[in-house]
Formats: structure tokens, sequence, C-alpha cells
């Protein structure tokens, strides 16, 4: 039997801050956006992997 983990669909802010490079303040800042693809449920706030990657892409592709 297969006890593996299955594949994650969301990190937790240090997650995500982690992922990016970024400072844990830093991902709080970006939580506050209203374009930011976080998801808030009860008091736990979770952000899924693949609307996150996408939405910094739109991030660095707005820089240039």
């Amino acid at each position: 039997m297969n006890k593996s983990r299955p594949d994650r669909i969301a990190y937790r802010p240090q997650e995500a801050a982690h992922a990016a490079g970024v400072s844990v303040p830093t991902l709080y800042s970006w939580l506050r956006r209203e374009d930011f693809p976080a998801v808030r449920i009860q008091g736990c706030t979770l952000i899924p992997i693949e609307e996150y990657r996408i939405w910094l892409t739109k991030q660095m592709d707005k820089s240039k």
C-alpha cells in the first residue's frame, strides 16, 4: 500500500514566501492586495500553488 502524500495544492504563507524567494513580510503585504490568490478557511490562510505561479508570472510580465 502506497502511503505517500498526495500532491500539494496550496502553500501556507511562509511556504509561499520561501518558494518565491521573498521575505515573509513581503508575502504578507501581497496578501493585502485584492488580486492576490489566497483563501482563508476557518482562520487558515492558504495560497493555491497554480494560481500563485500564474499571479507571479503576471507580476513579472508587468515589470518588463
